[in-house]
């Protein structure tokens, strides 16, 4: 509050906020200040919210059994999370200019972070004030709606055949092709930013198909060296072709549906 930090609010922190039809507002660059009263434990007894209601310049809110809170927090024991990857893989020389690699190339991670909801209610009636109360946490917390907690409980796993055939210059020409066998998945049905899983209780529901789950991948690129002719200038000597293209198969989807109450 201002009585403990009276410098906090000449401290510099502007922003602009962007309203309707992209006009811009220059906020004044204040920290705003504000006071939470946190409720007596009789009150706590009592099935109340510890927070009460929440009021701060420009800021208003309240956690009620009607209008429930939606929080996050970490779980305490967080570990960091971890990852392992391994290959095995010959080489044969099938000519003096030709070779072939064959790999397998594999990894596996854990402990990836993401959010899952603690208090997800259970299947049933649609409607907040029936999924309320079948929150895991209602009659103790009735206050608190969703509570999603950061955790490290993702996995990942890869695994891969790879083929790489090298051609040496030969009569002017050298390329290399190389295709790719493999499979990802995972239990984030986003890349950058993956969403929790529809079921807080099973987040191993979300195993699958990763977003870059690319099952085949072709590539081929190579240059051609010209024959050449004495011209003047040597306007008609080394000159070469280059080309590169590979192929792939189609990457997998997630289906989400923003329209129905999944819960309800």
């Amino acid at each position: 509050n201002s009585a403990a930090n009276p410098g906090l609010q000449n401290v510099p922190t502007g922003w602009n906020m962007v309203g309707p039809a992209g006009t811009v507002t220059t906020q004044n660059g204040n920290i705003r200040l504000g006071t939470v009263t946190i409720a007596t434990p009789a009150a706590i007894q009592s099935n109340v919210s510890v927070f009460g209601a929440l009021t701060a310049p420009g800021v208003t809110g309240s956690c009620t059994t009607a209008a429930p809170c939606k929080i996050a927090g970490v779980y305490p024991r967080l570990v960091t999370p971890q990852f392992f990857q391994w290959n095995f893989g010959i080489q044969r020389l099938l000519t003096n200019s030709t070779t072939l690699d064959v790999s397998y190339v594999g990894n596996h991670g854990q402990h990836q972070l993401n959010f899952t909801d603690w208090n997800q209610p259970a299947p049933g009636i649609a409607g907040a004030a029936a999924e309320n109360l079948r929150r895991p946490f209602a009659s103790k917390y009735p206050w608190l709606g969703t509570v999603q907690v950061f955790q490290a409980f993702q996995v990942s796993n890869y695994h891969a055949l790879q083929a790489t055939l090298t051609q040496k210059v030969y009569h002017g020409v050298n390329f290399t092709a190389g295709y790719t066998y493999g499979h990802a998945l995972d239990q984030a049905p986003g890349d950058v930013n993956p969403t929790a899983p529809q079921n807080g209780l099973n987040p191993a529901g979300e195993y699958g198909n990763g977003i870059q789950d690319v099952r085949h991948r072709l590539t081929l690129q190579g240059r051609y060296a010209l024959p050449s002719k004495k011209t003047p200038l040597q306007a008609l000597e080394g000159w070469s072709m280059t080309f590169a293209t590979q192929f792939w198969s189609a990457l997998p989807f997630n289906a989400v549906d923003t329209t129905n109450d999944v819960s309800g």
